[in-house]
C-alpha cells in the first residue's frame, strides 16, 4: 500500500440538512445549467477596457506593383495636353499614403490607377482591415521632396519622400499618358 493511500481520510457519508424547530425549510439547490457563449467578446462587453484603435501597419511591409508592361502606349503629340507630372504624382503619392493608412477610401483613386493596380491596392487594404481592424487615428502625412524623370513623351517616373509620424518612406510611381491625363501603372513603396 502506498503512503498516499494510507494518509487519505476515511470515507464520510454526505451531510444531511434538517430543519431547526421553529425555523424554515433549508433551501434546495437550483439545478446548474451551463450555456455555451456564442461570442465571448459580447459577454465581456463593458467588463474589459476597450482597446485603443491602432494605426495601420502598412509602413512595416514594402509594397510593389508593376503593370506597366501590359499597356501599349501611343505617344501624345504635345506635352501641353497633359497636366504637370510632378504636381499630379505628388498629389497621388499623398493620396496613396493616406489610403494605405486608412484615412481615405481606395475607391477615390480608381480613375487614376491602372485597373490591375487598383485591384491589387484594394486587396491590400481589405487584408489590412481584416488583420488590423478598422483604421484608427494616424499621424499627419507630409511630402518632403519630389523628383521626376521623363522617360519619353508619354511616360514619366516620379519619386517622393514621405514622412508620417517620424517614419520616412519612399514612394516611386510610373505614370503613363492616357486620354490626356496621367495614369499610374506601377507603384513602389519602400
Amino acid at each position: 500500500m502506498s503512503t498516499a493511500l494510507a494518509a487519505a481520510p476515511e470515507y464520510e457519508p454526505p451531510v444531511r440538512l434538517r430543519t431547526i424547530p421553529g425555523g424554515q425549510q433549508p433551501a434546495k439547490p437550483k439545478p446548474l445549467s451551463i450555456k455555451k457563449a456564442s461570442d465571448p467578446v459580447t459577454l465581456l462587453n463593458g467588463v474589459l477596457p476597450k482597446p485603443k484603435p491602432a494605426g495601420r501597419h502598412w509602413a512595416i511591409i514594402e509594397a510593389s506593383w508593376d503593370y506597366s508592361d501590359q499597356f501599349q502606349t501611343e505617344p501624345i503629340a504635345t506635352e501641353d495636353a497633359l497636366p504637370d507630372a510632378k504636381a499630379w504624382s505628388r498629389a497621388l503619392a499623398l493620396a496613396l499614403a493616406e489610403t494605405l493608412s486608412g484615412k481615405r477610401y481606395p475607391s477615390r483613386l480608381e480613375r487614376f490607377l491602372a485597373p490591375e493596380l487598383y485591384e491589387a491596392l484594394e486587396r491590400r487594404i481589405s487584408l489590412a482591415t481584416r488583420l488590423d481592424g478598422p483604421a484608427g487615428r494616424s499621424p499627419r502625412i507630409e511630402i518632403l521632396s519630389s523628383r521626376t524623370c521623363r522617360v519619353n513623351e508619354s511616360v514619366t517616373e516620379t519619386t517622393h519622400t514621405i514622412i508620417q509620424g517620424g517614419r520616412i518612406r519612399a514612394v516611386a510611381i510610373r505614370l503613363e499618358a492616357r486620354r490626356r491625363q496621367w495614369l499610374a501603372t506601377a507603384i513602389e513603396i519602400i
